[in-house]
């Protein structure tokens, strides 16, 4: 028993590294799948760090953003938490269809969403798959339940959404620390 244990354990002491280290990937991959793109995600794991800190090329981009009307009252007569719920669900759905159509989502600000298409990953028609997305999330917005909140009016959520398309620099800016 001595020997086999003397010859098997470290074959299985690899094996359990391994298996933690495929654990770990599974559970960075699932963890920042939220925030970041696949191809961006995967560069980390690689350690392809030109990724993360490129100096920015120029390509042809489309930039959308889409905001909620008159979001401020809104906010000003439901409660936090309400708003919190309506938030949650409004970019789900709003993201998901900025992913079916290859957008990526930079951020998001206060109830604005800024999506970009052909960063990090550019596609043929990055114009075109904006536009697309656009006139989807105005869609959807008919399938979004606001029946639990205060809204002046019509009880219907609006938003106005803009696209540009140009050749900005794409890359990474900012600081040591953190950079966007």
């Amino acid at each position: 028993l001595d020997f086999l244990a003397d010859v098997y354990s470290p074959v299985i002491e690899k094996i359990i590294i391994y298996n933690k280290s495929i654990t770990t990937e599974a559970n960075l991959k699932n963890a920042f799948s939220r925030f970041l793109p696949p191809k961006v995600i995967e560069g980390i794991i690689e350690g392809d760090n030109s990724i993360t800190s490129s100096i920015g090329e120029q390509r042809k981009v489309a930039i959308l953003m889409a905001d909620i009307r008159d979001f401020t009252s809104i906010a000003e007569s439901n409660e936090p938490e309400k708003i919190v719920r309506f938030l949650n669900d409004y970019f789900t759905r709003m993201g998901n269809i900025i992913k079916k159509h290859g957008g990526t989502i930079d951020k998001f600000m206060g109830d604005e969403i800024m999506a970009l298409f052909g960063v990090p990953e550019s596609y043929k028609y990055n114009g075109y798959r904006a536009a697309n997305a656009a006139a989807e999330m105005l869609k959807e917005l008919e399938n979004i339940d606001t029946s639990f909140l205060n809204i002046n009016g019509d009880s219907s959520i609006k938003i106005g959404i803009g696209v540009h398309y140009g050749q900005p620099i794409a890359g990474t800016i900012g600081s040591e620390d953190k950079k966007e």
